[in-house]
C-alpha cells in the first residue's frame, strides 16, 4: 500500500504481486475512496483501466468515463450520458412458487444414482440403432422415482421420443442425498444408440 498522484490527484494504491511480472494495482482517490486506476499484469500483457468524472445517482457514485488499455495503448473509451434510477419492480414478482422447496447447502451432496432396469419397451429396442440421439430431462423424487420427464432435445422421430420417455420413466434411482440425507433432483439424461 502506498499514496502517490496520478494527473496531480492524490491517491492511495494496493499492489499485489502474484510473481515477478504478475499481479493487481488498485489505485482510489484518497479523498473520496473512488477508483482511478486499476491494472492487471500478466507475463507478456497489461490490461488497465482509468476511472474519471464521477457523478451521483443517489447515494451511489459512478465514473462517467472509463478508459481501456491494452499494453499501455489506449483500447476502448466508454463515456456514460444518463444513468436514471427504474422504479422499484413489483414484488410479486418474486414471491416464490407454491411448489418451491428449498434445498440446504450440502457440505456431502451426492447424485441420484440408476438401479438395475429389467424391463424395457420393445418398441424401444426395436428402433434404438441408427436413431438420433434424445436428452430427457427428469425429475427425481426423495423415493427414487421419476416424478416428471420431458424431451428437451428430440431425436426427429416422435415414436421413438415417446418409447425413450416411456422407458425412461420405468427407471428408478437412488435418490441423491445432501449430508446423507435424500433430497430431490434434476438431471439429464442423453439417450441414444446403445445408450440402453
Amino acid at each position: 500500500i502506498y499514496d502517490k498522484k496520478i494527473g496531480g490527484i492524490p491517491v492511495r494504491c494496493v499492489d499485489i504481486n502474484a510473481g515477478e511480472k504478475s499481479g493487481v494495482l488498485f489505485c482510489l482517490d484518497a479523498a473520496s475512496g473512488l477508483p482511478v486506476f486499476h491494472e492487471v499484469r500478466m507475463p507478456g500483457r497489461a490490461l488497465s483501466a482509468v476511472y474519471a468524472d464521477y457523478a451521483s445517482l443517489g447515494s451511489h457514485s459512478y465514473a462517467r468515463e472509463i478508459h481501456e488499455f491494452l499494453d499501455g495503448k489506449l483500447s476502448r473509451e466508454m463515456t456514460i450520458t444518463n444513468l436514471a434510477v427504474e422504479p422499484a419492480p413489483d414484488e410479486s414478482l418474486f414471491v416464490p412458487s407454491v411448489d418451491l422447496r428449498q434445498v440446504p447447502y450440502c457440505s456431502d451432496k451426492e447424485p441420484p444414482q440408476a438401479l438395475p432396469v429389467t424391463t424395457y419397451s420393445p418398441e424401444l429396442l426395436a428402433e434404438r440403432h441408427g436413431t438420433a440421439p434424445v436428452e430427457v430431462l427428469v425429475s427425481i423424487g426423495t423415493d427414487g422415482k421419476i416424478h416428471d420427464a420431458k424431451v428437451v432435445q428430440s431425436s426427429g422421430n416422435r415414436e421413438h421420443d415417446d418409447a425413450i420417455l416411456t422407458t425412461v420413466r420405468l427407471w428408478r434411482f437412488k435418490p441423491a442425498t445432501c449430508d446423507g440425507q435424500p433430497v430431490p433432483a434434476v438431471i439429464s439424461i442423453s439417450a441414444g444408440p446403445g445408450a440402453f
